[in-house]
């Protein structure tokens, strides 16, 4: 165990391989801490293609799900900009964004900014 553990820990330092811990940090994670929510929601819309592009906006415990027209149009760093701390396509023209625990309030304000 002793051997592994320091091997294991030597060759994750030295390629720097990306572990639970060691992700890239959120580029802007201050929105979230003001809880900027509305602020937030804008830079959201406006990253996923606009109104037009939305279909459904729904979410879990840490993510919002999205359905969208045409997932060609988003714009992922955008959306990393507004705070999100993952963002992933598991299926065609539907988006999940991780916001962890503001995700309920972000999807309050996405749904003000879009209506």
């Amino acid at each position: 165990f002793i051997v592994f553990y320091f091997v294991f820990k030597f060759i994750i330092i030295k390629f720097n391989l990306r572990t639970p811990g060691r992700e890239e940090e959120v580029k802007n994670s201050t929105l979230l801490k003001e809880k900027k929510y509305k602020e937030i929601a804008v830079i959201l819309v406006d990253a996923l293609g606009g109104k037009a592009n939305l279909k459904n906006v729904d979410n879990c415990i840490t993510r919002l799900r999205i359905d969208l027209n045409d997932q060609d149009v988003v714009d992922m760093e955008k959306i990393k900009d507004a705070g999100a701390s993952g963002v992933f396509f598991p299926q065609k023209n539907h988006i999940h964004i991780v916001f962890g625990p503001h995700v309920e309030f972000v999807k309050n304000a996405i749904g003000e900014v879009a209506s």
